[in-house]
């Protein structure tokens, strides 16, 4: 996660980056850039925990 994030998301089970991003109105490639450590194919972010949608 990037060291300014604003906003997090929690997120829930079942949940992906591009339904994430959908939800949000954002990209899913702004949800990788924000958490870094989710990888570039988002397969480490996961439920129950807070995740950066936002600087």
């Amino acid at each position: 996660m990037v060291a300014n994030c604003q906003t997090f998301y929690y997120v829930l089970r079942g949940e992906t980056c591009n339904s994430i991003a959908a939800k949000l109105r954002i990209s899913a490639q702004q949800i990788i850039a924000l958490n870094p450590n989710a990888r570039p194919d988002c397969t480490l972010l996961f439920a129950d925990y807070f995740a950066c949608v936002g600087l």
